[in-house]
């Protein structure tokens, strides 16, 4: 019968990553509960008439049904594959506002996991890699979104995760493209994040960009091939082209509405902002790659916060965007980001749902709505500036930071006594 201390794991990394898949997997169990038990948002009834559609005529053939027989269908062709399945499952009599908030829930507790390791690799530092990790996993942005709200946007930030990871702690870059194509797959927002991955790929080795590319391009034809040959004007306008919803209220838009901007005058400016806020957001990733080689995690979570701070349209589950980001660059930004953000989409949702927090139908913002959503706003902008400040202003540590033959001796020394204290023996 094995004792108690060696049924512990003594290795401190190991112990770590279980408290955080601990924390994660309590947490994925209040999300399945919350899922089990309520209605959730519009978006689940959304979800369930495109399923019923897609059950009928296929994941590419909801692409050629007209609009007024079926919502606006703006989702790339993996999420049609995915809600295929679901509604496939539902027929043997599981609930589908259950199933289709499984998906982000499940994400989530591997995100955290992904979280853990990145910050490890970027901080050499378990302790921060755990907070951070249950940071994520604990977040109220994602308990509301992923258990509740019932949308696919935790599911995309999983996998652009993943396909960091395989790049800088697997050097893996072929599958670190098919999971970056993966993510695309789920919705296109991950784009901003493709010129920083290219150029840190770039500047790692030529081989590295190609097989990355590789990966990415076969991923990319296979998934959306059979849509863009049968269904391209319709792939090209409503999901590349989508532009969110038709009264945004969020952040910039807000604030310019604010200060007496017409709507008449908004939304043009709006439309006209939309590829100069991608580019922005993209060109931020990339400037700080080029100055740290070693910080493609916080790099590419920079980037998609930025690019939701800048946002020029407006949806309560887009707040899920920046969580594991931010954990990523810096743990304090992304606790700041988290519990704002969750403070404001709590009480937007108690009063959608008239405190029920069963049936909740999204309504323009209230003016009380609209300080604590600029208020939420703000603190991202401030938690995207103090990432920004920690990334230039950490430590140069990692794969890519050279080593004097004296610092090389000193890492070989710790190793070695890392190594003998994980097998229970004392060097001194």
């Amino acid at each position: 019968m094995p004792s108690l201390s060696q049924l512990t794991p003594r290795d401190p990394v190991r112990r770590a990553r279980l408290v955080v898949l601990g924390a994660a997997l309590a947490v994925l169990a209040l999300k399945i509960w919350l899922a089990a038990t309520t209605h959730g948002t519009q978006d689940v009834s959304t979800f369930t008439q495109f399923a019923r559609v897609i059950g009928k005529v296929g994941p590419v053939g909801i692409y050629g049904v007209p609009h007024p027989a079926v919502d606006l269908y703006n989702h790339p062709p993996l999420t049609g594959d995915l809600l295929w399945l679901l509604w496939h499952i539902s027929r043997h009599g599981v609930p589908f506002a259950l199933l289709i908030r499984i998906p982000a829930s499940v994400a989530d507790v591997f995100t955290s996991l992904l979280v853990f390791s990145l910050v490890r690799a970027w901080r050499k530092s378990t302790r921060q890699a755990m907070w951070a990790g249950i940071g994520t996993a604990c977040s109220p942005v994602l308990v509301i979104i992923s258990g509740f709200h019932g949308n696919t946007d935790p599911v995309f930030i999983l996998f652009l995760l993943l396909s960091v990871w395989l790049l800088t702690e697997r050097r893996l870059p072929l599958p670190a493209g098919i999971a970056f194509a993966l993510a695309v797959s789920i919705k296109v927002v991950p784009l901003v994040a493709l010129p920083v991955l290219l150029l840190w790929a770039l500047l790692h080795s030529r081989r590295t960009l190609l097989m990355f590319l590789g990966g990415l391009a076969v991923t990319l034809v296979v998934i959306w091939g059979p849509a863009a040959i049968g269904h391209w004007p319709q792939l090209r306008t409503n999901v590349l082209g989508y532009n969110g919803w038709s009264a945004p209220q969020w952040g910039l838009a807000q604030l310019l509405s604010d200060l007496g901007m017409k709507r008449a005058d908004l939304h043009p400016l709006l439309d006209h902002l939309r590829t100069p806020v991608v580019a922005a957001s993209a060109l931020l990733g990339m400037l700080l790659v080029w100055r740290r080689r070693d910080a493609l995690g916080p790099a590419v979570g920079i980037s998609l916060a930025c690019l939701l701070l800048l946002s020029t349209a407006t949806g309560t589950q887009y707040l899920s965007w920046a969580v594991a980001g931010l954990f990523v660059a810096e743990a304090w930004t992304g606790l700041l980001y988290s519990l704002v953000g969750g403070a404001f989409l709590f009480q937007l949702y108690d009063a959608w749902s008239k405190g029920t927090w069963d049936v909740a139908t999204a309504i323009v913002w209230t003016h009380e709505q609209v300080q604590f959503g600029l208020a939420a706003w703000a603190s991202l902008g401030v938690a995207v500036v103090f990432a920004v400040r920690a990334v230039l202003r950490s430590p140069r540590t990692g794969r890519t930071a050279p080593l004097s033959p004296r610092s090389t001796a000193e890492a070989s020394g710790r190793v070695t006594a890392d190594s003998a204290r994980a097998a229970g023996t004392d060097l001194g």
